[in-house]
């Protein structure tokens, strides 16, 4: 059972990401003159700028090193890999709607992608 600090945590952290994630839809904007697919591609350098920077300044490489080598079938590899085209069309899409005029119908994958993340997470993680 969560203690009630746990709970507060865990709002915070839910509400963070929410707001967070919004605030891709104004990511765009802020870059109009650029097209959805440069400013998709300027968000995937700055995630992989931030995520060496988070590793190194944490030194957590190693445990990126440990994990890579527990990968040892073609069937992990695949699944290792598999999310990345996924994650990057969804990437692609949230920066390039707003940038041509689709911005409200990109807000409603924003409110819905949430609530399919946990009915998914209900049935396949549990």
């Amino acid at each position: 059972m969560l203690t009630t600090n746990q709970t507060f945590q865990g709002t915070v952290a839910a509400v963070s990401s929410s707001f967070l994630f919004s605030m891709m839809f104004l990511f765009g904007l802020f870059m109009l003159p650029l097209t959805g697919t440069q400013v998709a591609s300027w968000r995937v350098l700055m995630m992989l700028l931030s995520l060496v920077i988070l590793l190194s300044l944490t030194k957590q490489w190693q445990h990126v090193f440990d994990y890579i080598k527990t990968l040892k079938t073609l069937k992990e590899w695949l699944i290792f890999i598999l999310p990345a085209p996924i994650l990057g069309g969804q990437i692609w899409l949230f920066m390039w709607a707003p940038v041509n005029g689709f911005g409200l119908d990109v807000t409603l994958g924003y409110f819905l992608l949430p609530l399919v993340m946990i009915v998914l997470g209900r049935f396949f993680l549990s």
